[in-house]
C-alpha cells in the first residue's frame, strides 16, 4: 500500500468548504461527507463476471476518460429540487458535481420481515465504528 501524499489543500478552500458543510449540518441536512486521495493512491476496481473470482483492476474507473473524484456528501433531502438547491450552494471554485438518490431500509425492506429493524441496528453498529475511527 502507498503512503499518503501530502494533500497540500489551501486553508481558505479548507475553511470555506467546512462552512459549506457546517451549514447543511445545521440544517440537518447533511449525514456524511468525506474526502479522497488521489486516484492514483491505493485505489482499485473489481470487476465481477465469472466464477474464477473478480477481475482486480488499477483505479476507481478508467482515467484517461474520467475526472478524478474528489469527494461525495450524503445529503438528506425531501426532492430532487431541494437536492440541486444545495447543490448549487456548494462552493467549488471549477469542476462537476452529480447528484444520485440513495435507497434506504424502507425503499428495500417492504416486504421483508424484520428487514428494517436489522438495518437500523447495523446502522447503530456503523456509527459506533465511525466514532472509533476518527482520528
Amino acid at each position: 500500500m502507498a503512503e499518503k501524499p501530502d494533500l497540500a489543500i489551501p486553508t481558505e478552500l479548507l475553511e470555506t468548504m467546512t462552512t459549506f458543510n457546517e451549514e447543511m449540518a445545521d440544517a440537518g441536512v447533511l449525514l456524511d461527507a468525506g474526502g479522497f486521495l488521489p486516484s492514483s493512491v491505493d485505489s482499485y476496481r473489481l470487476v465481477f463476471g465469472d466464477r474464477s473470482g473478480p477481475t482486480i483492476m488499477s483505479g476507481p474507473f478508467d482515467l484517461s476518460k474520467e475526472d478524478h473524484v474528489c469527494g461525495y456528501w450524503i445529503v438528506k433531502a425531501k426532492d430532487a429540487e431541494e437536492a440541486i438547491g444545495w447543490a448549487k450552494k456548494v462552493p467549488f471554485p471549477q469542476g462537476q458535481l452529480i447528484i444520485r438518490k440513495l435507497s434506504d431500509a424502507c425503499d428495500l425492506g417492504k416486504g421483508s420481515p424484520g428487514f428494517i429493524e436489522r438495518q437500523k441496528r447495523l446502522r447503530t453498529k456503523l456509527l459506533e465504528n465511525l466514532r472509533a475511527a476518527e482520528c
